[in-house]
């Protein structure tokens, strides 16, 4: 589909009704791991970029790519 562009991601999802202090305090040190220079090394040698978020961004991109998935699919869905 030429109009169409994906980065591939990954990240951390705790369970709905986590805590916030817990979800805050696992983002906290999940930034810290991805600063540590073993693990950015680690993971540039695999082609991945390593770079922390917050849990407010990691919302507003699963509910993007939620919905533009959405309308991806509902395309092919038409072309059938």
């Amino acid at each position: 589909m030429p109009s169409y562009d994906y980065e591939a991601w990954f990240g951390f999802l705790a369970p709905a009704g986590t805590p916030r202090d817990v979800i805050v305090k696992a983002n906290a040190d999940l930034a810290e791991v991805a600063k540590m220079t073993v693990i950015q090394e680690r993971f540039t040698k695999l082609g991945v970029d390593v770079a922390a978020s917050t849990p407010e961004a990691m919302d507003a991109l699963l509910k993007s790519d939620t919905d533009r998935f959405a309308k991806i699919f509902g395309k092919a869905d038409e072309t059938k």
